[in-house]
């Protein structure tokens, strides 16, 4: 089985987080999306940012080295939430993982989740 962690709250590179994420999961998707209209320091990124996402997306394979998954990594530009529902379908994963937040961004994130039929799990 696999599973998808869109890189949005800076706080996925915690170790709790991530073997929750990743327990029963064979393949793992690391996703980070440079979006150009962020306008909150805390979900996603914005484009002066790609520098700090891409060292966040090398730390979390290390920490993720040992459990024996494999991991695969992307970079897309474009809105958050519909960069993730695409990125979802394209590789055809049926579960995405979140690192739990307060604000109306994730809130919305998780509906248009869940209305695309997608199985969301919130640590």
């Amino acid at each position: 089985m696999s599973v998808l962690i869109p890189i949005i709250s800076k706080k996925e590179n915690n170790p709790e987080f991530l073997k929750k994420a990743i327990k029963g999961e064979k393949k793992v998707f690391l996703l980070i999306i440079m979006d150009t209209t962020a306008t909150t320091k805390n979900f996603g990124f914005a484009t002066s940012e790609i520098g700090h996402g891409n060292e966040l997306i090398e730390e979390i394979k290390k920490n993720l080295e040992p459990e024996n998954v494999s991991v695969d990594e992307a970079l897309e530009w474009g809105d958050t939430n519909t960069q993730i529902i695409n990125y979802a379908k394209l590789k055809k994963i049926g579960k995405v993982v979140l690192a739990k937040q307060e604000n109306e961004y994730f809130k919305n994130l998780v509906k248009d989740l869940e209305k695309n039929n997608f199985e969301v799990k919130i640590i």
